[in-house]
């Protein structure tokens, strides 16, 4: 069986695309970020319990064991109050994320009766700019626990037989090169933008070279931050999501909802805990004075970041992420640029040129069109199919790179 898979091992989500050789079908596979280390006692604990009820998709209860250490991913870590990892490296919980996901993949697989023997793997993976550089280790660390794991009770033998480690957001630039050839791109200079949970980058491009990348940690999760320091009683997970889909519904609303206010979506009033009516009104308006705040804040600092790190002369910009879709309106004042190309464009404050905007690289419905369970309510709510146009990018690019 040979399997190809790109991943992206985000710190909101994990996002997986594969194909298995055989199968018509191209997997799209999301996990929540937590990991969680448990002893063996505590897991046969729970399988001998409630472990013994319903039927879970491999990927909601997913767990490996390798060297006698066993790693719970996903849904399941956090249902043992795992974490994201978010003062640890990327790539190290990328080797746990990537050897569940392989099993998840073989799990799929075999459900089509497809021989799960000779097991090889082609991966690709996205880190952070600022992690690129372990891509060597992550390399020799996943070829050393595939050679012999275990995935739920399973053995798996893996080989790895290509690797492919890129930073974040150059599957935008892959996807722009493939849009519009290689001697445009050679012959401008652009920045692609890539919004996350825990890091921005940056990845600058000239004369068909990467000539720059920024990668720091201030992602959405500063702006989570800054509200979590200004209400109280909230859960991150929660706040963040009510955050996203609040705004992502102001920003989508119909022309009939052109009213509606922070305070009155559904998202926000579901973060109330006060059962008092009276209450109530005055903790929701303290989490949208919070959020209001802290958002201003943030942008400032995105900004102050932003123009540190880009030059003043680009041809064009590409932005993703899920946070980019949250700061459109703050990102097309700043590149000057209105979200309807027929409308007039915004001066820009102290002569700072205009820059064309490519929200992710033009393609997220070619996404949905791939996955059609992303235009399901949910996932247009999540902006999944935007949030997975790097990955997406990267792996239609790794598999012509393979093929040839």
């Amino acid at each position: 069986m040979k399997i190809t898979l790109a991943i992206d091992p985000g710190a909101s989500l994990t996002k997986v695309i594969a194909e298995v050789e055989g199968i018509k079908e191209t997997y799209l596979v999301t996990m929540l970020p937590e990991v969680a280390s448990v002893s063996r006692e505590t897991l046969e604990n729970y399988r001998s319990g409630k472990g013994q009820l319903g039927s879970p998709r491999p990927e909601d209860e997913a767990w490996v064991e390798w060297e006698n250490q066993i790693y719970l991913v996903g849904s399941f870590a956090r249902d043992f109050s795992g974490d994201v990892g978010l003062k640890e490296l990327k790539y190290e919980r990328a080797i746990y994320k990537t050897s569940a996901i392989i099993g998840v993949i073989i799990d799929k697989a075999s459900s089509t009766k497809r021989n799960v023997n000779n097991i090889t793997l082609e991966l690709v993976v996205l880190l952070p700019w600022n992690e690129y550089e372990d891509r060597n280790r992550l390399k020799d660390q996943l070829t050393k626990i595939l050679a012999d794991y275990t995935f739920r009770g399973q053995p798996l033998k893996v080989k790895l037989t290509n690797f492919l480690c890129r930073p974040e957001g150059s599957g935008l630039a892959m996807v722009r090169v493939k849009q519009k050839g290689l001697d445009w791109f050679r012959d401008r200079t652009l920045a692609v933008l890539m919004f996350g949970h825990r890091n921005v980058t940056a990845l600058q491009f000239s004369g068909g070279r990467m000539v720059k990348g920024e990668s720091p940690e201030i992602g959405f999760m500063k702006l989570e931050d800054k509200v979590l320091e200004r209400t109280s009683g909230q859960k991150p997970l929660e706040l963040s999501r009510a955050i996203f889909q609040a705004d992502y519904l102001m920003m989508n609303r119909p022309d009939n909802f052109s009213s509606i206010k922070l305070e009155n979506t559904a998202a926000i009033q579901g973060l109330a805990r006060s059962r008092d009516p009276e209450f109530r009104l005055s903790e929701i308006k303290k989490i949208t004075e919070a959020i209001t705040s802290s958002r201003a804040e943030y942008w400032q600092e995105l900004e102050q970041w932003l123009d540190r790190c880009l030059p003043r002369d680009l041809d064009e910009v590409i932005i993703c992420g899920g946070a980019g879709v949250y700061l459109k309106p703050e990102l097309n004042k700043y590149f000057g640029v209105r979200e309807k190309s027929q409308l007039p464009r915004l001066p820009q404050p102290g002569d700072r040129p205009i820059v064309p905007i490519c929200w992710g690289a033009d393609i997220t419905e070619q996404v949905e069109t791939a996955f059609d369970k992303l235009k399901t309510e949910r996932h247009q709510k999540e902006a999944l199919a935007f949030r997975l146009i790097d990955i997406f990018g990267l792996f239609n690019y790794f598999k012509g790179k393979v093929a040839v």
